[in-house]
C-alpha cells in the first residue's frame, strides 16, 4: 500500500486547487450583479414591508405587491438551485468515484473480518454446546449412582467411595486472532418478528397521520365553499381538534 502521507498530500493538493479557484467562482454569483438586482427590487420590498392592511382596498394593494414580488423570488431561487446543482454534479462526478472505491475497500475488509470473527464465535458456541452436553451426561450419571448408593445406605449397607464428583461448567471464550480485534465488541440487537405479540410496554402508540389527513380532507369536502372559514367544524375524533387554516395563493 502507498505511503499514507503521499495519499494525504494528494488530497490536500485537490483542496488547495479548490481554494485557489474561489475568486473565479465569483463570476457564478457576481457581487455586482447581485447588487444591481438588490437595487432594482428594493423599492418594491420597502413598499411591501411598509404596507398597512386595515381595509379591503389596502388588502387588494397588498395582494398586488405579493403577485409582483413572488415571480422574482421564484426566479432567484431557481437560479440559485441551478448553480448549486451544476457545481455539485461536476465536483461529485469527479470525486465521488474515488470516495466509493475507498469505501468499498473498507467495506470489503469489514465483511471479511466479520465473517472470520463470526466463524470463531460459532466454533466457540459449538465447543460450549458439546461441553455442556458432556456435563449434562456426567451430572445424570452422578445422580444415578448417588440414588443407588442412597438406597443401599438406607438398606444398611456401607457407602461406596467411587461416586464421581460433580463436573464444574467451563466458560468457553472465542479466541482473539489479532491485537486489532480488541476494538471489536458485541451488543444485543433485536428484530421484531410478531408486533402483535409485544407487551404494551414495548409498543409506542403514534398518530395515524395519513388517516387523520384523510379525515380532514373528507371533512373539508362536506363544507360549502361559501361557508369555509365561517362554519364551525365538527369535532368527531377524540383527542384531535379540527380548525380552519387560511391559505394565500399568489400569482
Amino acid at each position: 500500500m502507498k505511503n499514507a502521507e503521499q495519499i494525504a498530500l494528494a488530497t490536500t493538493d485537490l483542496v488547495n486547487v479548490a481554494v485557489a479557484a474561489i475568486p473565479q467562482l465569483d463570476q457564478l454569483a457576481s457581487e455586482s450583479a447581485i447588487q444591481r438586482f438588490h437595487d432594482f427590487i428594493t423599492p418594491n420590498i420597502e413598499a411591501a414591508e411598509s404596507l398597512e392592511v386595515n381595509n379591503a382596498d389596502e388588502d387588494r394593494v397588498a395582494e398586488m405587491y405579493a403577485i409582483a414580488i413572488s415571480p422574482f423570488l421564484k426566479a432567484w431561487e431557481d437560479g440559485r438551485k441551478t448553480i448549486n446543482r451544476t457545481l455539485k454534479e461536476t465536483v461529485d462526478g469527479r470525486l465521488i468515484p474515488e470516495r466509493d472505491r475507498l469505501q468499498k475497500a473498507l467495506d470489503t475488509i469489514k465483511e471479511k473480518r466479520e465473517a472470520f470473527h463470526q466463524k470463531l464465535a460459532e466454533e466457540a458456541r459449538e465447543r460450549q454446546r458439546k461441553f455442556d452436553e458432556e456435563k449434562r451426561k456426567a451430572d445424570a450419571e452422578l445422580a444415578r449412582r448417588q440414588k443407588i448408593q442412597d438406597a443401599a445406605v438406607a438398606a444398611g449397607k456401607e457407602a461406596r467411595q467411587e461416586i464421581p464428583q460433580e463436573v464444574e461448567r467451563t466458560e468457553i471464550i472465542a479466541p482473539t486472532p489479532t491485537a486489532m480485534n480488541r476494538r471489536i465488541t458485541y451488543r444485543v440487537e433485536y428484530t421484531v418478528i410478531d408486533e402483535s405479540a409485544l407487551p404494551d410496554a414495548f409498543v409506542v402508540k403514534t398518530p395515524n397521520r395519513a388517516k387523520l389527513n384523510e379525515t380532514a380532507l373528507a371533512l373539508n369536502d362536506t363544507i360549502a365553499k361559501s361557508r369555509k372559514g365561517i362554519d364551525d367544524l365538527p369535532q368527531n375524533v377524540p383527542g384531535v381538534e379540527f380548525t380552519w387554516k387560511r391559505v394565500y395563493r399568489n400569482g
